[in-house]
Order: structure tokens, then sequence, then C-alpha cells
């Protein structure tokens, strides 16, 4: 099977931000690997087996799993857009 795009979107800021050179540990809960990329985007990764609190953001670009009460879930990952 063969995907075939006609138009190409531009990078929004936050993919931009992937490409600079910038990089940062963000603190986080114990378990939790959460990192900067740029100035406004960001990931977290829950290794621990409890919900953990997020780092401070804006929003959520994109999450592998659902919140729960607005923590993240063990062994679930989230993109963030950082205040």
């Amino acid at each position: 099977m063969t995907v075939e795009c006609d138009e190409v979107e531009q990078p929004s800021r936050a993919s931009a931000d992937l490409l600079q050179e910038s990089f940062a540990w963000l603190d986080g809960s114990a378990g939790m690997l959460a990192f900067r990329r740029g100035e406004r985007f960001g990931c977290a990764v829950n290794l621990s087996r409890e919900p953990a609190t997020l780092p401070p953001h804006r929003g959520i670009i994109l999450s592998s799993g659902a919140l729960e009460h607005g923590r993240l879930p063990s062994e679930t990952s989230v993109w963030l857009e950082l205040a």
C-alpha cells in the first residue's frame, strides 16, 4: 500500500523546537523521565507504578493514554506544550 501526500504542511512551533539543539531535563516525580527541547516542547514518561504529577505545562500535544485526575498513569507518555 502506498500513501501519497499532495501538500506538505509547515512545521508547527513545537516541531521547530524539536529541531533545535537545546535540551534540558525537567523536574518530575520519582520514576518519571521528563525533558524539554527548545522553549515550548516537553516530553514526560512515567516509568513508575504510580500515577505521577506532570511538569508545569500549557497544554497536552499527544498522550499515549488518558490522564488520571490530571496525573500521568504508569507506563504512559505525554508530549507537552510548555508554559
